[in-house]
């Protein structure tokens, strides 16, 4: 149900622009799996280091407004696609 009204406010232009922009940006990616792969695995490894100290994010670029109410677990190192991937070769 949430999925529906999210696509039909996208669809109908009501979100932000920027979160429009994010969306449109992440369909792409989608599109590009060895980009969207690199993309992630960087993201992963900053927040990680970010988040290192105490195990939770509390500031994080266009994030603000969510973290000012709750923390961010931090990520694990490395990502599930990357963790899978090591499981396979043992």
């Amino acid at each position: 149900l949430l999925r529906d009204l999210r696509r039909d406010k996208f669809t109908q232009g009501v979100t932000a622009k920027r979160w429009r922009f994010g969306i449109q940006i992440h369909a792409w990616l989608a599109l590009h799996p060895r980009l969207y792969q690199r993309i992630t695995s960087l993201a992963v490894n900053l927040m990680h280091r970010i988040g290192r100290s105490d195990g939770v994010i509390r500031k994080l670029p266009f994030a603000g407004g969510w973290l000012e109410a709750r923390d961010l677990p931090t990520p694990a190192a490395k990502t599930f696609q990357q963790m899978h991937q090591e499981s396979l070769q043992k």
